[in-house]
């Protein structure tokens, strides 16, 4: 089960991203500040962190310079309500999959978290493969042995 970790000071979007996603077959988790994020982070790693933009102590991209994604497994998407605050330079930052603008769509949010995690991270626990992906591994597997 992949884990995801919301970070939204906005308890209505909290709890709608948390309906979503658990009912998509996620484990959440939940905070409301940067400072609340990193602390959960330090603890436990995520496949995925979704966070607000602007936060009441700071940006979410705070989380990427900050260091608290930092083992390469963790991707982080941004949600705004004011799209035009989101600094146009971020769009390169490793390990940001994407921005989406409030309010988000179940299908926009499941269709981002879907695309990151196909092959994107390495894992310790399975993955489902595509029918394509299929196909190339049992070529791979026929021609290696």
């Amino acid at each position: 089960m992949l884990r995801i970790l919301m970070v939204d000071d906005d308890p209505l979007v909290l709890t709608q991203h948390r309906l979503i996603l658990e009912s998509a077959g996620y484990a959440t988790a939940c905070a409301t500040t940067v400072a609340e994020a990193i602390s959960l982070l330090a603890y436990q790693i995520y496949d995925a962190v979704i966070a607000d933009y602007q936060l009441p102590d700071g940006l979410g991209t705070q989380l990427l310079w900050q260091g608290a994604i930092r083992r390469g497994q963790t991707r982080l998407l941004l949600v705004s309500g004011a799209a035009e605050a989101i600094d146009t330079g971020i769009a390169g930052l490793p390990g940001l999959i994407g921005v989406l603008v409030k309010p988000v769509t179940a299908d926009e949010l499941l269709h981002k978290l879907d695309l990151s995690s196909r092959g994107s991270r390495t894992s310790d626990y399975p993955r489902l493969i595509t029918l394509d992906e299929r196909e190339s591994l049992l070529h791979v597997c026929e021609t290696w042995w």
